[in-house]
C-alpha cells in the first residue's frame, strides 16, 4: 500500500492555492458529494516518496508533472534542459506551482 490510500467514497485533490486553476479546482471539487482529502502545496510540501508515487499512478515521468509553458518554468530553465529524475524531483519540490493540472480520479 502506498503513502495515498484509495477510496471510491473519495476525492484526493493535490493542488496549489496560489494559482488561479488550484482556487478554481478546489472549488469545483469542494461542491462534490464525495468526502475530500485536500492537500494545498502552497501550505504543505510533498515529500519526493510522495511525488514519485503520484507520477507512479499516473504512469508519468517526473519530469511530466511539471508545466513546462508555464512562465515561472520558462524564466528558470532552458527549453532544451536536460535533468535526471532526482533534479526533476527537486523543481517538483521547490516550485510546486508548476505541476500540471490531472485526473486523479482512476487511483
Amino acid at each position: 500500500m502506498g503513502i495515498f490510500s484509495t477510496d471510491k467514497n473519495q476525492i484526493t485533490l493535490i493542488y496549489n492555492s496560489n494559482t488561479s486553476i488550484g482556487k478554481q479546482t478546489y472549488a469545483y471539487v469542494s461542491d462534490s458529494k464525495k468526502k475530500i482529502r485536500s492537500i494545498n502545496t502552497a501550505k504543505n510540501s510533498l515529500t519526493s516518496t510522495q511525488w514519485v508515487e503520484i507520477a507512479e499512478k499516473l504512469d508519468i515521468k517526473i519530469k511530466q508533472l511539471i508545466n513546462k509553458k508555464h512562465p515561472d518554468y520558462k524564466s528558470l530553465y532552458a527549453d532544451n534542459i536536460s535533468l535526471k529524475r532526482h533534479d526533476w524531483l527537486k523543481i517538483v519540490e521547490k516550485y510546486s506551482h508548476l505541476v500540471s493540472v490531472f485526473n486523479f480520479s482512476s487511483w
